[in-house]
């Protein structure tokens, strides 16, 4: 029978059964294990931490801009990411990177630009030795924030203040309604009146920051009130004036402007609470201010780095 003749062969030739154990495929594609994107003003910061050996990292900030890191990069410029093995070290990393000012026409002024955010869309690429490709994408919003530096102010008496003699003033300076400095001040108006402010107010230069964070109403952008509140001190009825100075952003960058600087002066009017006194106690005033878009950039390299 053929069947008995099959089987005597596979007795006489037994073959050796050896179970092959697999390897599982080493996969070097590197991975991006943290992305943290933040922002300060126009300034974009990436902190991007990676778990072992890479040759190339790449961010693409959505405005059209790139930063890349490779491992010529790195050993030409001496960045401690560089290892021996010639490659980029496991660890964090931090890119920074610089956007432009967004401006959008005033909602209620045609033709007049001012600053808006902007949220953009940011891609994240690893490349190692292999090729293998790891990508990440997260938004990130853009908010330009302006620093108005005024400087100190300068007061001067317009006029005799109830007939002349020694004046006694109190002035205070409140920013959104909390007194932050007191002085006193006893000029005598016993003199030839001057055209223009000559006391300078210690101490009295104050900064304040500027966030456009609103982007449907970013005319809107104001900050808290600042004032300067004066007191002349009489037996029966004090004069009382004060000066604000302006709250909102559009009052100092005109159009597509970075910074900025000016002088505002005028004068002050004081009044008296007395029925029957018509007194005039008025002051002029002179302060110089300047403002700055702000670029918080690291003064170091654009690329820091921190291992594992």
């Amino acid at each position: 029978m053929i069947t008995d003749d099959v089987n005597k062969l596979v007795s006489k030739n037994r073959f050796n059964q050896t179970a092959i154990k697999l390897k599982p495929k080493q996969c070097n594609k590197h991975r991006i294990v943290n992305l943290l994107l933040t922002s300060d003003s126009v300034v974009g910061k990436a902190v991007i931490a990676t778990d072992r050996q890479t040759h190339h990292i790449e961010i693409e900030w959505g405005d059209g801009q790139t930063s890349r890191l490779n491992i010529g990069y790195a050993s030409h410029f001496e960045i401690s990411a560089f290892d021996s093995d010639n490659g980029l070290q496991a660890g964090t990393y931090e890119f920074y990177h610089r956007y432009d000012v967004t401006y959008v026409e005033h909602i209620y002024a045609e033709g007049v630009m001012i600053p808006a955010p902007m949220d953009y869309e940011v891609n994240v690429k690893t490349i190692d030795f292999n090729g293998q490709l790891d990508v990440t994408t997260q938004n990130l919003r853009i908010e330009p924030s302006y620093q108005l530096n005024f400087y100190q102010l300068m007061i001067g008496l317009k006029n005799k203040c109830d007939g002349g003699g020694l004046n006694e003033f109190t002035i205070s300076l409140t920013e959104n309604g909390e007194i932050l400095k007191e002085w006193e001040w006893h000029p005598s108006d016993d003199f030839i009146v001057t055209s223009s402010p000559t006391y300078r107010v210690p101490d009295s230069q104050i900064s304040q920051v500027f966030t456009v964070s609103e982007p449907q109403n970013p005319h809107m952008t104001f900050s808290d009130p600042i004032r300067f509140n004066f007191i002349e001190f009489d037996r029966w009825y004090n004069d009382k004036g004060s000066l604000g100075y302006g709250n909102f952003l559009g009052s100092y960058i005109n159009g597509e402007q970075e910074s900025a600087s000016g002088t505002r002066e005028g004068d002050i009017i004081l009044v008296d609470k007395n029925p029957l006194w018509d007194s005039t106690c008025d002051l002029m005033f002179k302060v110089d201010w300047e403002i700055n878009l702000l670029v918080p950039m690291p003064a170091s390299q654009p690329v820091l780095f921190s291992s594992n």
